[in-house]
């Protein structure tokens, strides 16, 4: 460790020469961590650029659409996935699971309404 330097340690001479010394080294090693820091940024930045025109996807991945969402549950609802599968196929943890499949079933009920009352008012 840096600090472990017998070259920094201002206990021992307390003259002014050794705290001209000090310093003078604990700049230097400050501005040589300081300039290593930047270069790390700079190639990250190169690797992160690269990786984009590569096609790598950065981030966490992105929430299904409603439409995935129902060909899932409809895989459930058939019997040709369980729960389980349902959820895996979905990257949903349980609660999300009910949450979404609670909204899709009233989605699909005010739809199938909204069939029959413009069924019902054609006639």
């Amino acid at each position: 460790m840096v600090l472990d330097m017998p070259l920094l340690d201002t206990t021992k001479s307390k003259d002014l020469l050794g705290t001209l010394i000090s310093d003078i080294v604990l700049q230097l090693l400050s501005f040589a961590a300081e300039n290593e820091r930047e270069a790390i940024k700079v190639r990250q930045q190169e690797g992160i650029i690269e990786a984009m025109k590569k096609g790598v996807k950065f981030g966490r991945p992105g929430n299904r659409t409603d439409e995935e969402y129902d060909e899932i549950l409809g895989l459930e609802m058939a019997g040709k996935i369980n729960r389980d599968e349902a959820m895996a196929l979905m990257r949903v943890p349980r609660s999300s699971y009910y949450r979404i499949r609670r909204k899709m079933f009233l989605k699909h009920k005010n739809k199938n309404r909204t069939a029959l009352n413009k069924g019902s008012s054609q006639g």
